[in-house]
This record gives C-alpha cells, structure tokens and sequence, in this order.
C-alpha cells in the first residue's frame, strides 16, 4: 500500500535541507551502529507513549541516513521501514536544534512536495524534536504524524523534546556506555511543571507519569535454569498517589542475575521519572561489572548530582545459579525474606542509610547461601504498611510466606499480595519473587 514512499530517492537534496556538518554527522550516525537493527521495546514503548500522550496514531523514531530516512521504531505504521529522504519532514527537522512543527502541510510550503504529503499517505500534521547527541549531532528525530491538522504549543513541544532526550539515553545505554548515567536535564523541568498545571492537565500528566511508570517495569523475566520468577505491582488505590517503586530482574551473564527493588520517596510524575532513572543506571552498572555495594555507591552519587533533595531505597542482589548464593546489599529498604525448604522463614538483614542521606560509609556486602527449594521474596513498604503499622505488616508477611499454600503455588507473588490484601493499598505495592528448583553442576573454571 505504502510502497510508493520506500522508492530510492531520484534526486538531490537541496543544500537548505542538509546541515552543515552533515558529513561528520553521517560519521556520528555510523558510530552508533543503529541503522538496520531489528526492532527494540525500549525504542517502541517510548514510541507508543508518545502516541498516547499527543493523542495521534503514529509516532517513529526516525534516523536519517544519506539517501533515506530509516525508521528504528514505529507505532501505528508497521507497513513502512524507511522513506526516501525527501525534504519538509525528518529531512529538515535535523538542521534544527529546537522541534519541527508542521500544523496543516498542505498549506505549508515547506512540506507540499513530500511524498508523505502529497501521496496517497495524506500526512497533515507532523511535530519532530531532533535526536541530538552529546556532542551536538542530529541523527534523526522522535517524532508525531497525525492525518488531521493540529496545533502544537510550547508546552506540547517540551514534552516532545523530553521524550526525545529519553532515546538518546537509550542508544547511549544500548552502546553499554556508562556515560548514561548523565541524564536527560529537560525531565526534570518537565516533572516539576505537573503541580502548575489546572485540573484537566494534571489528569493528563497523571496518565503520562503511570504509562512511563508501567513501562519502566520488566517485560519479561531472565531465562535462566534453576529459578522461577514471579511478580506482581499494584498502583496505589488513591490515584493521586503515584509513587516510584520498582522492581527489577535481569541477566548479567549466563550464571547470574541482578535483582532489585526499591522506592523513591515522593509521588507524582517526579516520583515516576526519577525511578525510570534510577533502574536504568543500576542496569548499566551491572552490565560494566559493578558489584552490589558499588551499584549502590554509584547511584547515590547519581541522586546527590540529579535530585539532590530526594530520598531512595534500595536492594540490590546478584545470584550465581551455579553456586546458588545471593551477594546483596541494601541502601535503607525493607529487609527481603527467604524461605527455606523447611518452612523456616529468614529476614535478609544488612546496613545501610537511603540514597541521599549521604551515607559516609558505604552499604555492608552480605553473602548467603541458598538451597534448593528456597524462595526469595522482595517487596516494597507499600506491601506492609497498608493499617500503617510497619512492625505488625512484616510480622503478617513472615506468617504469609510461611504458609504452605503460598510455598506451593505457582504464583507467590500474587498469593503473598493476595494473602496481604494489598490491592486496595494507600501506596504503591510491588511483589518479586524468586524461586530456587534445583542446583545447576559447577564447571570447571566458572568465574567467581
């Protein structure tokens, strides 16, 4: 239907519609080795936001190369993959540093000749912000396409380029570079706009700041023998109380993985962003080696650099499915539990004061060694704290998990929430647990 738009170009740019450098950002575009890779879901729930967000049915993440436009995500176009680079769209947005609007394009002279436009695609509407690196390259852009005129205010273009930011940070984490975790300066204005915003707005915000809530969690959980994951999270019953929990499980090799949970204190859109933050950092710290206590370590210096008035907790833990033992450390957060296959139910205690107390030690390192038939349970405070009686929600959740209906269902996590009636919590539930099937044989020669 669409194959009119991915024809090879048959003519040449205008030089008003190719940027200055654009033989060095050709190079740039290269260096991040992007072009002709398959789909991704971080790229695509990024996309998918943006449409929710803006209220239109198609949102890319464009990358402009010589002769074409290639699309490394799209939302609402699956028919297309690349278009030739044809001014008035992608092709002119990157010769700019702030966002490309065009409200009504067949009234626009600058995008009448675009296929997009004058095709049978029938492009109205198109709002991008360029994808600008840190050194001052634009590779493509983020942007929106509607069939409809629109306007699009300043306010809508902010947002536009705070999204933008978010998959520069993505490409740059995709490259393992721990320089990522500098993070986008344009969220933070956005976040602290939400309570100037009049009722209908801050209806608005409150869905986007859940959607990138929703999309920070995990998808999926690591594939790895010998353990089973499961997990559950619960929005707090008063809607207006969005917080900053998170949980996290992923493959740091093929014998370990990295699990987490923590809290960022706060709600509100704030809240939510700076946890997306925080969990994206811990990831690039693990993937660069980084054992639990200098994750932790390093995200408080994180926090003292980007939010230095905020407050997280925080565990961190690696298991070696080969040895089965579990190295964590904690910054302040709500001691997991481990239940053996006695029955016998463990509080996994281990110092350390929250992110942002700047803390002059640095968290304890604890090692524990886990049997077959164990499992791991971490939440977070919202899970315990719902007739606001910590000590007396921690001693009901130490009788839930050792309740062999708990210990034998298939979902813990959703019978541990369940048993606490945690679904209609004031704040904020988050449930991961881990189970331990059976001892992986050691190889010789295996990495400590």
């Amino acid at each position: 239907m669409y194959s009119v738009l991915v024809a090879p170009v048959s003519h040449r740019l205008a030089p008003s519609h190719i940027p200055a450098n654009d033989v060095e950002r050709l190079s740039v575009v290269r260096r991040y080795d992007i072009l002709d890779t398959p789909q991704d879901g971080s790229f695509d729930r990024i996309t998918k936001l943006a449409a929710a967000i803006f209220d239109v049915p198609i949102a890319l993440v464009t990358v402009v190369d010589e002769d074409r436009i290639w699309f490394k995500s799209r939302h609402g176009l699956d028919a297309v993959s690349e278009i030739s680079r044809d001014p008035g769209l992608c092709a002119s947005a990157i010769c700019q540093d702030m966002p490309y609007i065009v409200e009504d394009a067949r009234n626009d002279p600058r995008s009448l000749a675009n296929p997009l436009v004058a095709g049978e695609f029938g492009l109205q509407f198109y709002a991008a912000a360029p994808l600008q690196t840190r050194d001052g390259f634009n590779l493509g852009t983020l942007c929106v396409i509607d069939r409809d005129p629109r306007s699009f205010g300043a306010r809508e273009q902010e947002i536009l380029q705070t999204l933008a930011g978010v998959v520069v940070d993505e490409l740059e984490l995709r490259l393992s570079s721990l320089k990522a975790l500098a993070v986008e300066r344009d969220l933070r204005a956005a976040s602290k706009l939400v309570a100037e915003q009049h009722e209908k707005l801050y209806e608005r915000e409150h869905l986007v700041a859940r959607t990138f809530q929703q999309a920070m969690l995990p998808q999926s959980f690591p594939d790895l023998a010998g353990l089973h994951f499961d997990a559950r999270y619960a929005p707090a019953a008063n809607e207006s109380e969005l917080g900053g929990d998170w949980f996290d499980a992923f493959a740091v090799d093929d014998d370990r993985v990295l699990v987490s949970i923590g809290d960022v204190a706060g709600h509100g859109l704030q809240a939510a962003v700076l946890m997306g933050k925080m969990r994206q950092s811990m990831r690039a710290l693990a993937l660069g080696g980084a054992p639990p206590r200098e994750i932790l370590h390093s995200l408080d210096r994180v926090l003292e650099s980007e939010a230095e008035d905020s407050m997280v907790t925080a565990f961190v833990g690696v298991i070696d499915c080969v040895r089965l033992t579990l190295t964590f450390a904690n910054a302040g957060h709500p001691p997991p539990y481990l239940l053996d296959p006695k029955g016998e139910v463990k509080a996994l205690e281990a110092g350390g004061l929250p992110l942002g107390m700047r803390a002059k030690t640095d968290p304890d390192a604890t090692v524990v060694s886990v049997e077959p038939g164990s499992l791991l349970v971490l939440y977070t405070d919202g899970l315990v704290e719902a007739e606001r009686d910590l000590i007396a929600g921690m001693n009901q959740l130490r009788a839930v998990i050792s309740d062999p209906a708990v210990r034998a269902s298939t979902t813990p996590a959703g019978a541990i929430q369940d048993a606490m009636r945690a679904t209609e919590a004031p704040d904020d539930v988050a449930v991961l647990t881990v189970g331990f099937e059976k001892r992986r044989e050691a190889q010789n020669g295996s990495s400590n």
